[in-house]
């Protein structure tokens, strides 16, 4: 039988985690519906690389959570404002037509003609409202999209947008697209009575399923895809390979900083100064090499800096820099 879920979490790394035990547990004859949130999240592709894709200090200002999901595709922002959606099934059973079906029909209760685009979004008047991506683990297939119905675009504009940085970085780049909130065309449509019309369009697409299961934090209890999403090195370090080049002049000289970086990791770098004062650049550019590219690693090493007029002014600006922890 068919199963629904809905998850009282609006942690992404319960929720992604969830989605990934779901499509690894997909059995033939039996299609997962799951319904969720995440609450103030920066939601970045597979292949993507978040400080080409994001504001990092915006986002660690305001304590906003960066994860990135098993799919391809772009950066998106998730608020409580957004409900998102997964199928996760057996290859033999998967069917996307169907999928977007559910969609479709669900918004057709609220009197709103939604349709497919090629791009994988699905439109309202031709813009954007939901994005979609897929994801496959063996045999098993998953297709999630995000509905928006009341998202905060200010906030939107803020993360994903990424200040002028002189950077070649390699990756998925997003795309941009004209988005629009359903509650724009649909004013009575809520969170709430939106689940409802989903549930009842899964059924009638698809067929018969359980009592809807409900998803926290104990549905994740012994399975090893839990840990994942709570790790920086999945979140970040699994980054494709990049150049970065910060430069700025201070009281004792003009620096450029050159940083290759793979997976994580600084894997070559380079200081270019005519700074008169007697700081060992050579050192400095040894010690940081295979050091992760993480604000409060390179910190450590910068600590070792002397004279401290260099160290001080190195360590502000180290703060300034879109580098996140």
């Amino acid at each position: 039988m068919h199963k629904i879920y809905v998850s009282t979490s609006h942690d992404p790394r319960i929720n992604l985690a969830a989605e990934e035990i779901m499509t690894r547990q997909a059995k033939p004859g039996e299609i997962s519906f799951f319904l969720w949130q995440n609450q103030n999240t920066v939601v970045i592709g597979r292949n993507q690389n978040p400080y080409k894709e994001c504001d990092l200090v915006a986002i660690e200002r305001d304590d906003v959570t960066l994860i990135r999901r098993l799919s391809g595709g772009g950066a998106v922002f998730h608020d409580l404002g957004n409900l998102n959606f997964s199928f996760c099934a057996h290859e033999k059973d998967y069917s996307l037509e169907k999928n977007l079906q559910v969609i479709i029909q669900a918004l057709r209760r609220f009197d709103l003609p939604a349709e497919f685009s090629g791009r994988n979004d699905i439109l309202l008047d031709g813009k954007k409202f939901s994005g979609n991506a897929f994801s496959r683990i063996q045999s098993n297939q998953c297709h999630h999209g995000t509905i928006m119905l009341d998202v905060d675009m200010t906030k939107l504009s803020n993360y994903l947008n990424v200040p002028p940085l002189k950077m070649e970085a390699k990756g998925i780049r997003s795309v941009t697209s004209r988005v629009t909130n359903l509650i724009d065309y649909a004013p009575n449509m809520t969170i709430d009575n939106l689940i409802e019309s989903l549930k009842q369009s899964f059924v009638q697409v698809f067929g018969e399923a359980a009592e809807p299961i409900v998803i926290d934090e104990g549905f994740l209890e012994g399975h090893e895809s839990a840990e994942k999403y709570q790790t920086w090195q999945w979140n970040v370090g699994q980054s494709p390979a990049y150049q970065v080049h910060f430069e700025k002049k201070f009281d004792w000289g003009l620096t450029d900083w050159h940083f290759d970086v793979n997976r994580g990791k600084i894997t070559r770098v380079k200081f270019f100064s005519d700074a008169l004062v007697e700081t060992d650049f050579r050192r400095l550019e040894d010690n940081l090499t295979g050091v992760e590219y993480r604000k409060n690693q390179i910190s450590q090493v910068l600590q070792q800096v002397e004279p401290e007029m260099v160290r001080h002014d190195l360590m502000k600006w180290l703060e300034e820099l879109g580098i996140g922890d």
